[in-house]
């Protein structure tokens, strides 16, 4: 399950309260992944300090680039898809690697961490043979809670 960090929720908040003046780009208007390894305990407060990222030859982070076209999926969920964004190292024998998981940053280096996720597998990034291939699907769920309100009397 992809964990949405507190730096997310603010954007979102940011941008559901100005996106009609036009002047609020989204959050995911120009993020990247990043794959990193270890094994983080991903809640709203982890930061992009608390993941150790992927070092291996010829990495770099991807941007997610222009998403898909909206679709409702079968469960109901609101949802957009990245294309394919495939991760190899570039030499072999590289420095080797395990990736635990990915996130969502946004920028090519440093930035914020706006979400990230651990792989059901760690992955092996050591040869150029390796391969880790990941399409990001963002989705908005029928049963999210949004908010709340305060009655004040």
């Amino acid at each position: 399950m992809l964990i949405p960090v507190t730096k997310l929720l603010q954007e979102l908040l940011v941008c559901a309260t100005q996106a009609s003046s036009g002047a609020v780009a989204g959050p995911f208007e120009s993020c990247y992944l990043l794959l990193f390894s270890g094994q983080p305990t991903l809640t709203a407060d982890t930061l992009i300090t608390d993941l150790t990222e992927a070092v291996y030859t010829g990495y770099a982070r991807q941007a997610i680039g222009t998403l898909g076209a909206p679709y409702i999926s079968s469960d109901g969920s609101a949802a957009q898809d990245s294309g394919v964004l495939q991760f190899q190292p570039t030499s072999s024998p590289t420095q080797t690697d395990y990736i635990t998981g990915w996130a969502l940053v946004s920028a090519s280096t440093a930035g914020n961490l706006l979400a990230a996720e651990m792989l059901d597998v760690p992955k092996q990034m050591a040869e150029d043979t390796d391969s880790l291939s990941i399409v990001v699907k963002l989705e908005m769920r029928p049963d999210m809670t949004v908010g709340s309100g305060v009655i004040i009397q």
